[in-house]
This record gives C-alpha cells, structure tokens and sequence, in this order.
C-alpha cells in the first residue's frame, strides 16, 4: 500500500470531500502541467495479469480543436497522463496518492468535443518495443545488470528498483532473439521476482505478494465500515499446486550449484490447505525452465515465487467498497465478514474510478505457504 497518513486511513471510513489531480507531459518523467481538459469520467484498472500493469481509460470534454489536441496533450505519439487521487479535509489541506503514470495510447474524438482516452503504464513499453537486434552475452554480468539493460533498452526512463532480496547470480552465455518483455519476464522468475509499474511509475522488479504480511486494511461491513457488497466463488480453474522449476545447462556454474541439471518440485506441502498436494485436490503441476537456474537453493526459491502466483484462486473475494487510492496489487487485505469472521485475502486485481461518486471495486486471493517437497 502507498504510504499515507493515518488521518487518510480515517477519514475514509466517514464524510470525505475528494480531490483528483489528471496532469500531461511530454515525456515519461516530466515536467507535469495540469490537463487542460475538464475530465467529466474515468477510471484506473490495476492487475497482476497483462503486459501493463495499471490500465486508464478517461473521458475528457470541450475538445474543440481536435488537431491542437493530437498534436499537443492528447498525442498517442508522445503525450503521458499522471493521476492523483486524494482527499480535502475540513482546514483544506490536500492529501494525494498516485494512481499511475500512463503512456496515451488510443484517443477517440467526438463530434460533440469528447474525448475517450486509454493509457498504460509505461510497462507495457517492454513487450512493445521489441528486440531489433538480438541480445547477446557471453556470461559474467549478473540477472540484475540484464535486466535492467533490457529495460533501459526499451526507451523507458523512469527509475529502476531491484529488491534485495532476490537472487543475483552471474549468468552463462545467453541470447535473446526478439521478445525483449518475455526475456525480462524470464531474468525477474529466476530471481524469484516479477516486474510492474508501481503508482509513482517506478520500475519495480520485487517479490511476488505474501498472504503471511500483515494487513493493511480492514475490509468489513456495519458502522464505519468500507463493504457496500461482496461475492465470494470457488473454482480449481487455473490452479497449480506444484511447481517443477529446471534448468537447460549442465554442469556445475558456481559453489553452490549441483553438477548434475537441476529439478526442483516446489508444492503446496500443509496438510489443512485446500489445494496439498498429497489430498484431494490431486497433483496438479506447471512447469518452468530457465536457463538462469544456477543452483538448487535459486530453483526452490524461484519454484515458490511462481507457485505463489498460481495458487489460492479457490477461494476469491471480488469486492465493491470505499474507495482506497492507496491500496495496490499484492497488498494483505482482512475482510470482516457480516458474522464477525475475518479472512486475509492478498489483491489480484483493483479498479477505482477518478471521480468522487465512484466506489472501488476489486478480486482477491486467499492463498496458504508453499514448501518444497
């Protein structure tokens, strides 16, 4: 969740006066200018899934001049969208939080001075601009120093944040023909990471969500509560409890690799959860192969990392409640169901709309740890 104040965190739960901020730039950082069209609708879609992380899709009105328009702020060549979300409070300070910056990609004008805008974060940039020329290295440099090649090579200049707690090992020689996202895809899992735009349009290559993080909301219904209504489904659609993790090179890469190829099964090994892999669920496995598998502790903890991706989809909560501009994708959420009874559910999927008379609507996972069996 995007850090705010505990005053933002209370003032949601009552009577709240909403401010939106919608600027324009020229490039993917700036310098931001306030958007000179009236934003009369909208809405931000944020999901794990999808090459972009966070989707816009806006409504703008008096578009009179339509060329001044495609030539200037509202320009699918050049032209980025910044927007803000927040809250006024009674002494009229403002209180924000970025909802994502997002490259204008389709703009549709009416006759009536409307315009439709959709934008993506600049993530999406990585599967668009695709490798020209191959990438190719004869080993030394790290999966760090890769990716963070490949994104720059993407013409992507907002800032880069590796998490620390990834694996960083040197890699062999490798070559990457054409797909720059699915290289970037491929460097990130091994390391046990995935890569998004976060809210302020940083680059992150970080963790996937865990349930086991504390909260950092409470979803619950009664007074002061933020639940207008909920549906909870149960599908087995979609979920693997077992990750066999390999690699495509032989023999030894460094200390602490075997000399053997690597395969790991990683599964879900608690007896109490749904999906164990040893119960009635059965064994349901998905397979990964990566060249940059260097040794079995990465495997195991690359195996965790994706099947913390893959897993928990039977018990989903989608949601419509208050709206939260601060809470994200992957963030711990605790629903208070009407009983009394709570649940932590990790976010898949959010939407929130720009304007004040909008609620926020969403999809979660519960999910259980995984082991390596």
């Amino acid at each position: 969740m995007y850090t705010v104040s505990a005053r933002f965190l209370g003032t949601l739960r009552g009577p709240q006066r909403v401010s939106t901020l919608v600027e324009g730039a020229y490039e993917m950082n700036g310098p931001w200018t306030e958007l000179s069209y009236p934003v009369s609708s909208g809405s931000v879609s944020i999901s794990r899934t999808g090459t972009a992380r966070r989707t816009l899709d806006m409504q703008l009105t008096q578009v009179s001049n339509r060329l001044k328009a495609l030539k200037g702020e509202l320009s699918p060549y050049y032209g980025f969208i910044r927007v803000k979300r927040g809250l006024v409070y009674p002494n009229r300070a403002v209180e924000r939080v970025p909802l994502g910056v997002f490259r204008i990609h389709d703009v549709k004008i009416t006759s009536g001075g409307t315009a439709q805008i959709t934008g993506y974060s600049t993530d999406k940039d990585l599967a668009d601009n695709r490798l020209f020329t191959p990438y190719v290295s004869n080993g030394g440099p790290t999966l760090r120093s890769h990716t963070v090649k490949l994104i720059q090579g993407s013409g992507v200049t907002a800032p880069i944040s590796w998490d620390s707690t990834l694996w960083n090992p040197s890699s062999g020689p490798i070559i990457f023909e054409k797909d720059r996202r699915a290289a970037i895809d491929d460097l990130c899992s091994s390391a046990g990471g995935e890569v998004s735009a976060a809210a302020n349009g940083v680059i992150k290559i970080r963790p996937p969500g865990d349930i086991t993080q504390p909260p950092v909301w409470y979803v619950d219904v009664g007074e002061n509560g933020v639940l207008i209504e909920y549906t909870s489904s149960y599908s087995r659609t979609g979920v693997y409890n077992g990750i066999v993790v390999s690699n495509e090179e032989m023999g030894a890469i460094d200390a602490t690799a075997t000399a053997e190829p690597i395969r790991v099964l990683v599964v879900d090994a608690k007896p109490l959860s749904p999906t164990f892999w040893d119960g009635a669920f059965g064994r349901k496995p998905r397979f990964y192969t990566s060249q940059f598998i260097k040794s079995h502790s990465q495997a195991v903890s690359a195996g965790k990392s994706l099947l913390k991706k893959e897993r928990g989809l039977s018990s989903s909560f989608d949601f419509n409640i208050i709206p939260n501009p601060a809470l994200d994708v992957d963030d711990v959420i605790m629903a208070v169901y009407e009983d009394g009874t709570m649940e932590p559910h990790l976010i898949d999927s959010l939407t929130i709309g720009i304007g004040a008379d909008t609620s926020m609507t969403g999809a979660t996972r519960a999910i259980q740890d995984v082991s390596e069996f």
